[in-house]
């Protein structure tokens, strides 16, 4: 994880592992206080802030809007990790079957990651069973009809009849 410090322009200005020493790279500190006391809430107020991600500002350039930009294609790319995951371990264990941390562990993620990602495990699911009907993935597509989820029985007869003939096979 990375703190991250910017201006009221957007700049990058100080980042690093450790809050205290980043914070000791903008905020002079006050040798008459007691402990770590930094000028933060002076720059604070004037439009400065802190920001604590696991992306390293290296690897933007420059703005804080540049740096959302990076966080958010990085979140996607975690959420498809996640789903992908998630597909394989309900062609694993079966839909019905598949956990927050077995999932976690198969994406590489912490579990709190797998509900970040979706909200849920019941969120999760439906989003496993759409995207087993949108690619189709009988295996998974079969699990829900006998479940009965309405996305499955929502599919296209084809995907349905392929999926009928999974079970059947």
């Amino acid at each position: 994880m990375t703190w991250t410090v910017y201006d009221p322009q957007g700049a990058v200005r100080a980042a690093g592992d450790v809050q205290h020493d980043v914070l000791a790279q903008v905020a002079p500190r006050d040798p008459a206080a007691k402990g770590r006391n930094h000028d933060w809430t002076k720059l604070r107020r004037k439009g400065w802030r802190l920001v604590h991600t696991a992306t390293p500002p290296a690897r933007v350039h420059g703005t804080a809007e540049d740096f959302q930009a990076v966080v958010a294609q990085e979140k996607a790319a975690r959420v498809a990790k996640v789903l992908e995951a998630a597909i394989q371990e309900a062609r694993d264990v079966g839909y019905q079957w598949i956990t927050r941390n077995a999932v976690g562990e198969r994406a590489g993620v912490s579990s709190a990651s797998v509900s970040n990602a979706f909200g849920g495990m019941i969120a999760l699911k439906r989003k496993v069973m759409s995207e087993a009907v949108r690619r189709p993935i009988p295996l998974i597509v079969a699990q829900g009809l006998a479940d009965g989820s309405p996305i499955a029985r929502a599919a296209p007869n084809a995907v349905k009849e392929a999926a009928r003939a999974t079970l059947a096979g």
